[in-house]
């Protein structure tokens, strides 16, 4: 087994699973996780080394919906005292779902208002989280970022909790997402269509802005992120 700190602790190897009851030392934990046989089985093994966890979310959606989130959340309020950490056991929208519940205090209201308005930030708390990834490409374990869907709406939000800003560290990638906004110039949306959107990670600040639909488009939007790569590389961290 071997660790490492990015400053996310990270162990990895065999006997890594077992170290959980020196990581959750005791304190009131609540577990999210999928309802799945395999990860049923793994749930039994983690309850009998260190006990039942006081809630448990076993109900997650490929993509975290507002609405599913809504009752989640709500979920964390019957109880009377608040759990002292979260263990996520499983994939990247598992993960992604205990971010969310992390920051809710049992009202997903709370993280919407935030998502929607970037306002509020400082008065969310955080619950710490153990996360025990089942798959080898989400990388949520080691970031700050959640992503939460607005599926009536036809919205992705990130979420990026500012008591989390920094809770990695290290050269991020430049990401690309697709909106159905406008073609931006200086800042005003000068006509309506698909537009691919290449961000800044840590800031979702838009680096680059072309139309979606074609090859040559998407082809652009690769060669803003790669020059935005090469620039990060010299320039100094955003945060």
């Amino acid at each position: 087994m071997w660790t490492y700190n990015n400053p996310v602790n990270i162990k990895f190897g065999s006997g890594a699973f077992d170290q959980l009851h020196s990581l959750i030392a005791g304190r009131r934990y609540a577990l999210v996780t999928y309802s799945e046989p395999p990860f049923v089985a793994l749930t039994v093994r983690l309850t009998a080394a260190v006990g039942a966890p006081v809630l448990t979310i076993n109900d997650i959606a490929p993509n975290p919906d507002y609405s599913l989130l809504t009752d989640q959340c709500a979920r964390f309020a019957t109880l009377s005292k608040a759990p002292k950490v979260i263990v996520a056991l499983g994939g990247g929208s598992v993960i992604d779902s205990a971010k969310v519940v992390a920051i809710a205090e049992g009202d997903f209201a709370r993280v919407r208002a935030y998502l929607e308005t970037k306002k509020g930030g400082d008065a969310l708390t955080f619950i710490p989280i153990i996360a025990i990834p089942t798959t080898a490409g989400t990388g949520s374990e080691v970031t700050s970022w959640a992503t939460v869907w607005d599926e009536a709406n036809k919205h992705k939000h990130s979420l990026a909790h500012p008591n989390r800003r920094r809770a990695v560290r290290g050269q991020p990638m430049t990401k690309i997402e697709q909106r159905h906004e406008g073609m931006r110039i200086v800042g005003e949306i000068v006509f309506i269509d698909d537009v691919i959107e290449v961000l800044y990670p840590y800031t979702d600040k838009v680096v680059g802005t072309v139309p979606a639909g074609k090859a040559e488009h998407a082809r652009r939007a690769f060669e803003i992120a790669e020059a935005d790569a090469r620039d990060a590389l010299i320039r100094p961290d955003p945060l």
